[in-house]
């Protein structure tokens, strides 16, 4: 191994480069978060202070659950009585939500990778002349023995430029803290004001599963993909 005494430039500059997206990606999700929370504080009404208390603690994928279903119970239609009372979203709606949860929850687990891994960042031998990628052992134990692969993370860091892989994890985070911020902003005045023309969510999604790319947009005319792509021409709105 070649440690930090190594004096090449070409690997003191790759390895800042990749703690740099380190940086990037962890203040990234940081914003997602807090477009969530943000969300979920305003759906809950007048005390914003007693929901922050609620909210304060909890870690991503629980904050997450508790956003989605509050968007329900807030934001759906009545449906049933008695032991079949419920609330739905409208068919759009419900698909923009889970489209959202989804992704969401994909980007939580890449962050508990980041968090918990093991990073071997730099490392290498004599004959090393490229220090772009760095290791991540996510160890978790399974029926067949310790897998030091586990998780989302560690996997697609093979074979890639580790900072390039963090700066599009940390694009899809500002992409998605967008489209949390207007799909619940548009919930909420079409609530408010049901007299009005409802507003456009400006969210917008292409495919399904690993396929899919949400877009969101601040103004309608440009829409940035959490796969990393611009367009004036996004998909459809989900009806």
């Amino acid at each position: 191994m070649i440690g930090a005494e190594n004096p090449d430039p070409l690997r003191r500059e790759q390895v800042d480069d990749i703690h740099r997206a380190i940086g990037c990606f962890v203040v990234g999700f940081s914003m997602l978060t807090q477009a969530i929370e943000s969300a979920t504080v305003f759906a809950m009404g007048r005390n914003q202070r007693g929901t922050h208390c609620l909210l304060a603690e909890l870690t991503g994928q629980p904050l997450a659950n508790a956003w989605r279903s509050l968007m329900v119970e807030t934001y759906g239609q009545e449906v049933g009585s008695g032991p079949e009372y419920r609330r739905e979203l409208s068919t759009s709606d419900h698909k923009i939500l889970r489209e959202l949860y989804a992704d969401i929850s994909e980007i939580i687990e890449y962050r508990n990778d980041l968090s918990h891994g093991k990073w071997f960042v730099g490392w290498g031998n004599e004959q090393t002349t490229d220090w772009s990628q760095a290791h991540l052992n996510r160890q978790k134990n399974a029926t067949t023995g310790i897998n030091f692969l586990a998780g989302r993370l560690a996997p697609a860091l093979r074979g890639r430029s580790t900072a390039v892989v963090l700066d599009t994890l940390a694009g899809r985070c500002n992409v998605l803290s967008q489209a949390v911020s207007s799909f619940c902003t548009a919930l909420h005045m079409t609530v408010a004001l049901p007299s009005t023309r409802p507003m456009d969510r400006r969210v917008r999604i292409s495919g399904q599963g690993q396929t899919r790319v949400i877009f969101a947009s601040l103004d309608g005319a440009e829409w940035h993909g959490t796969d990393g792509s611009v367009t004036a021409n996004p998909p459809s709105a989900p009806s």
